[in-house]
């Protein structure tokens, strides 16, 4: 149990986190958009963890 603004933000970091496995064990080519879309969603959930 926690606030749920931190909670959906940790939630979202799962996509991120998928982009990152794929590229680095399934070998999926990774884009520019799909860097800065990844980047944005840990840059937006570290900036809800320490806000």
């Amino acid at each position: 149990m926690g606030e749920v603004s931190k909670v959906a933000g940790i939630d979202k970091l799962s996509l991120a986190l998928t982009i990152i496995f794929a590229v680095i064990f399934l070998g999926e080519t990774l884009t520019w958009k799909t860097a800065v879309g990844a980047g944005l969603i840990i840059a937006g959930t570290l900036f809800l963890i320490w806000k």
